[in-house]
């Protein structure tokens, strides 16, 4: 599927001026934000020509492109509606089912995580200062469906959370020590989990620690939700 325009009679000359400036936004277009700017410009088109089915068909493949699934549905059934008829409906009928099970899965996602978010304390369960608190303070924000976890070291390097399981590792350089650490838990309710922190020296600053580079711990933990 590609840019169209193919229904432009009693279409006003500024509508069809922003329509042609949103072609141009998407022939120029390199990053999200170009995108962005078409769609803006397609909006303008929407606004001037309600009725006018092209520009839907065009908004719904630009908001496609930048995850907007909800918006490129709404959009491309609205041109189905305007446009019975057009030559090209088993095509768009295919795309929307399409997006449809890409809003679904979306959902889904969100749905896994949307209770994570807030602010988790971390405490040794079981090692050397078992009933401890660790000096790890675990923020976990989730924003339009999307999980962030912050150790208050470093940005967390990569995240995984299926509903039940969550792995996360980040790099973590203190104390002329370079270390790898990830935390491997499972969710027991809904203000805690429950599982490994695992920590691995990658480096050293000092030469004369090169012997300790490999070293790894792995002590049980506990994340409260605060």
């Amino acid at each position: 599927m590609s840019i169209s325009i193919a229904n432009a009679q009693n279409v006003s000359d500024e509508a069809m001026r922003y329509f042609d400036r949103g072609q141009a936004a998407v022939e120029m277009a390199k990053t999200p934000a170009d995108y962005e700017d078409a769609v803006k410009e397609f909006e303008n088109a929407a606004t001037l020509a309600p009725d006018w089915p092209d520009v839907y068909y065009n908004l719904g493949l630009i908001q496609e492109k930048l995850g907007k699934y909800d918006n490129a549905f709404r959009n491309l059934t609205k041109y189905l509606e305007l446009s019975p008829n057009a030559s090209d409906v088993r095509e768009v009928k295919k795309f929307i089912a399409k997006t449809e099970y890409k809003i679904e899965k979306v959902k889904a996602e969100q749905d896994k995580v949307k209770d994570l978010s807030g602010t988790w304390m971390g405490f040794i369960i079981r090692g050397k200062q078992a009933g401890t608190m660790m000096a790890c303070r675990v923020v976990i924000t989730v924003k339009n469906g999307v999980m962030e976890i912050n150790t208050g070291h470093n940005q967390i390097g990569s995240a995984q959370f299926d509903g039940q399981k969550l792995k996360f590792k980040y790099f973590h350089d203190a104390w002329a020590l370079q270390n790898e650490c990830e935390y491997d838990m499972t969710i027991i309710t809904d203000a805690l989990m429950r599982g490994y922190y695992t920590r691995k020296i990658v480096g050293v600053r000092d030469s004369r620690d090169r012997d300790i580079v490999g070293e790894e711990f792995r002590i049980l933990v506990e994340l409260r939700k605060q």
